[in-house]
Order: C-alpha cells, then structure tokens, then sequence
C-alpha cells in the first residue's frame, strides 16, 4: 500500500490507505419495486411490507415512504459470476387492507466486461439476454469508479447495448459490467368489500322500502376518475368503447383465484354437472387452505384428470379441482392418497363430500381483459351475455383452474333489502336499481370503502 503523511493538528501522522472495495463488494441498490393501489394509482395509504419469499445471498428488504421496497446487498455475493447464470429474485408484498402480491424477476445475471471504451454505446463480451430497462453496474478495473447506467435500447451492434445517458466518467476496456433488474411497479388489489343496503321508492312526500327491484352494477372504473374530468367507463374491451350502454367488464370469482393468470387467459364457461357413474367419496381429515394431497374414502370409480368437487354439496365451501395422482394403500375400495392440481383456497373438514363432474365442451369463451393476481375475487372480462352464476374453467397454456363466476345483480326482498357479491378492483361504480312493477329507477356513482365491509348503499327510485 503506498503511504503519505498527513497533518492532524499539527502532528505528522503516517497513514496508509485501503484499496477501494470491488463494485460487487458495495452495498447497491439490486432491485426497486414501485408499489401502488391499483385504484388510485397512488401509493397506498397503508403501511407497505414487503419479504424476500426466496432468500438472496447478502441481500436485505429497504421499505420506505410512498410505497416503494427496495433490495440491497452486495451484487457479487447476490448474483453468481459464473456467466450465463439466471437468477429469479421472489418478493411478497402486500399492505393492511390488501390482498399479497408475488412477483418474480428473473435475469441473466452474468458478470460482463467492456471490450472497449465506455460511451453512450457499450461494447460487451457478451450482451445475452440484456433488455431495455436493465441496469447495469460499470466498475473500473480497480474499482475506483463506479457507477450505474440503464439500458435504453440494445444494439446497435452485435453486444452492444444503448445507455439511457453516457456515463459521467470513462470506464476502460477491461472494466466489470454487472446487470441488475429493472426497477419493476405493482399494483395492489384491495381486499373485497361486500355492498348491500335497501331500495327505496318515494312516492311523493313518501318512502317505503321497493320489494323485488333488480339492482346490478351497471358502470365500472378500475382507477377512480380525476376530480372535475369525465372518463369513460371501462367497456367489454380495453380501449374499444362501442355503443353505450354496456355490460361492465367484471365477474365476482369464488374460491379466490389459485395463481396469476395474464391477461388474454381464457375463461371457458362449463357448468359441468354431477356425474352419478361415481359414488360420492368424503375426505378423512381436514384439509386447509394449502392443501394439495387428501385422503379420500376410496378411490372407486376415479381415474388420473377427473374433476371433482370438494364440500359438494355447500354452495358457499365448494372448491372444483382435477385429480393429478392417485396413491392406493390397497384396494380400489380402501383409503387412498388423492394429489390435486391446485392447493385449496378454503378450509374443508373431513366428511366433506366428495363427486365427480361430468366432462363438457365450452359453452362460451371469453378471453382475460387485464391480468388476475393469486387471492383475487373478481376477473376482469367481457361479460356482454353473461347473466347469473357460472361454473368456468380459467385456462393459460397448460395451466388452469375451475371456479363460480356470478355477475353483480340481485333482486330485493320483501324488506328491500339487497346485496351484491363481493367486489374489488373497482375504483368507482356506478349501480341501477329498477322496480319492477313501473318505471321508477335510479343511477348512482360510488367510490367503495374498502375499509367498510360490508359498505352499505341506500338506493332511492322515483
């Protein structure tokens, strides 16, 4: 190390400096997640929390104000050297009031290096797998300049990648070039509200309560409008505003949605009935939420990719899923060990009912509008036709799932009173109650409270 001599207060002091750590040796930024309420666009008002569901080399959890997480750590220690080595970094984050989101980023995380001068355009012994958005962590040969750069566009040359801006200071031929994820935005779905209340009918000077009025949720805003704006209401498909008025695009989901699911999945209407070739089985234990693998009474009758419905017979508890293994433990007619494609979302007790349901062509397809996120209620599609409660298959590639969807109507009882599924991802609505002995209706805007369940909304027709 090379020495020199300082003065402190007038006394000579011999002091010899430390090399500069490497760039992979430093505390960095590895990845920022821009988190928001997905109704509002703004960041929650709600304390964010955020956990690192698969554990990152020398890498910590940063929550700050404004809904941002970030993750920090020593880039060397976080990410292999080994070239072409993919690295997927796992984040849980969520909020009170809000359902968990997941999110996975996966990168080629390969340490690179400059095979000539830096400028706006990098030049690299390998550009593989390098995107726009990317960062990447220039670092001198003696790592005493150090700085970070995003990737604006690549090319335009063969490994060669476009930088958002030239670096502030010339890093040499030879110098390390660490990638590192985009910074990443997600949005987070509130926790469903139900909405319910009476109708009423003024009549003159008086009000009473409206018996079998139809009430259904007729407009919808993902993201609550602007104060003072007028925007349109969310139609059948993003961005195609045909002829009011319209269905608006959402369907209350029950069990909650096992796994994400992109948007354009398919939503294949079934309504699959009982089939009564197969007596029905019940399980021997409990089963929570998270299952994948029952005891069955018998396996009689069942084969691998049957559908089965689990709590059968109870509306509110019925989980539809597909038999993917069947372990014997002797014959057909013993208990046997049944593995299913999808945990279960609700709790079931043993002596649930257990039947087989028949297998059916599609009556109706209709493709996912925006994306649907594990633990939602709702999926977001064109509902044009669609009236009561369905049995649906969500399908993406080889992946799928069967659920109940309902559309938000519902009729009044001899009180007046109503209430609608459960519903979120919905900034406003608007809801039209109609008598159905005369012309008297209403139409009313709201923003849901989901800080209420259930909220309740008066409606009033004249």
């Amino acid at each position: 190390m090379a020495r020199r001599i300082i003065n402190v207060d007038g006394v000579p002091i011999t002091v010899s400096l430390l090399e500069p750590p490497s760039s992979g040796r430093r505390q960095a930024a590895i990845l920022t997640v821009t988190v928001t309420d997905e109704t509002t666009g703004r960041a929650p008002l709600a304390p964010v929390w955020a956990d690192l569901s698969k554990s990152l080399p020398s890498a910590s959890i940063r929550t700050v104000d404004a809904g941002v997480v970030g993750i920090e750590g020593k880039p060397a220690e976080a990410f292999s050297p080994t070239l072409a080595v993919s690295q997927t970094i796992s984040l849980d984050t969520g909020a009170p009031r809000f359902t968990t989101r997941h999110l996975d980023v996966t990168l080629q995380s390969s340490l690179r290096s400059l095979t000539g001068q830096s400028d706006a355009v990098l030049s690299l012994d390998s550009a593989a797998a390098l995107t726009v958005g990317m960062r990447l962590l220039l670092s001198t040969p003696d790592s005493t300049g150090v700085e970070l750069a995003t990737i604006s566009a690549t090319g335009p040359g063969p490994n060669q990648v476009t930088l958002a801006e030239a670096p502030t200071i010339t890093f040499p031929t030879g110098s390390a070039v660490q990638p590192l994820p985009a910074d990443q935005a997600l949005a987070l779905h509130s926790e469903p509200v139900m909405i319910e209340g009476c109708v009423l009918k003024r009549s003159g000077a008086n009000i009473t309560t409206l018996a079998n009025a139809s009430v259904r949720l007729s407009k919808l805003w993902i993201e609550v409008p602007p104060a003072g704006s007028t925007v349109q209401p969310e139609p059948p498909t993003p961005g195609v505003f045909p002829p009011p008025p319209w269905d608006p695009p959402i369907g209350a989901v029950w069990p909650p949605i096992y796994a994400d699911f992109p948007k354009g999945g398919s939503i294949e209407f079934e309504d699959r009935p009982v089939d009564g070739a197969m007596p029905p089985k019940t399980i021997l234990d409990d089963a929570p939420p998270g299952t994948t693998q029952l005891r069955f009474s018998d396996a009689g009758g069942l084969g691998l990719g049957d559908v089965v419905a689990i709590d059968a017979d109870d509306d509110g508890r019925r989980e539809i899923v597909e038999v993917t293994n069947i372990a014997l433990t002797g014959a057909a007619t013993d208990w046997a060990h049944i593995t299913i494609n999808n945990p279960l979302q609700l709790l079931h007790r043993s002596n649930a009912i257990v039947r087989r349901l028949q297998s059916v062509a599609p009556s109706l397809t209709r493709a996912l509008n925006y994306d649907a996120a594990s633990g939602d209620d709702v999926l977001l599609f064109d509902t044009t036709a669609v009236t009561g409660s369905h049995q649906v298959r969500l399908v993406d590639g080889t992946r799928h799932a069967f659920h109940r969807v309902s559309i938000y109507s519902a009729t009044s009882d001899a009180q007046g009173y109503y209430r609608l599924p459960p519903i979120t991802r919905a900034g406003k609505i608007e809801l039209t109650a109609k008598d159905s002995g005369s012309a008297a209706h209403v139409e009313a805007e709201i923003v849901p409270d989901y800080s209420l369940d259930p909220s309740r909304q008066d409606l009033t027709v004249s």
